[in-house]
């Protein structure tokens, strides 16, 4: 996620839907932000650093073995349902992190509908992918969470269409380090 709208989407989703999330970035100042806004919400999330300095590309000094070992024990953060990346270019404000929806809506929907054009990108996503079967499950919940937001429902169940699918799956793909 590279804009301030996304990052603050992403947490409402991570809200709204009960999901674990994983905020990665730099120090300067959002984490301490983000734990202030969030500390009367009761998900689990964690903000962790691309390296062990926390510093931007261009001023980190940390070694690729310093990095390596990083990154092995914090693995675990990366296994949450939504993970989003604070590039160093984006600039987070104070004003940003307090309009974030800390009361939105909670949902809690199990069955979903995915339309036909849905379920054909959804079998494009997982095939391409390579997702595995928690990844996929992390995929349908997400966008479920999404589709409830936006009040996309049949009957009480959440109807998955493509938008809804492309937005969490930029919550849950891979993150690589810069």
């Amino acid at each position: 996620m590279r804009d301030e709208w996304n990052i603050k989407r992403a947490i409402e989703v991570a809200i709204a839907g009960g999901h674990t999330l994983t905020i990665i970035g730099y120090k300067d100042g959002i984490e301490k932000m983000v734990k202030e806004k969030l500390s009367s919400v009761d998900i689990m999330w964690n903000y962790i650093y691309f390296c062990p300095c926390g510093e931007v590309q261009e001023n980190c000094y940390c070694q690729e073995q310093e990095i390596e070992k990083y990154q092995k024990e914090n693995i675990r953060f990366l296994d949450a349902d939504i993970v989003i990346r604070v590039d160093g270019r984006v600039r987070i404000t104070q004003e940003d992190i307090m309009n974030i929806n800390i009361d939105c809506k909670k949902v809690s929907l199990k069955p979903q509908l995915l339309t036909y054009e849905a379920r054909e990108l959804f079998n494009r996503i997982v095939e391409y992918n390579n997702l595995s079967p928690i990844q996929i499950e992390k995929l349908i919940s997400v966008a479920s969470t999404i589709s409830a937001m936006e009040n996309y429902l049949d009957n009480g169940i959440a109807v998955i269409d493509m938008p809804h699918l492309f937005e969490a799956f930029a919550y849950i793909k891979p993150v690589k380090r810069r």
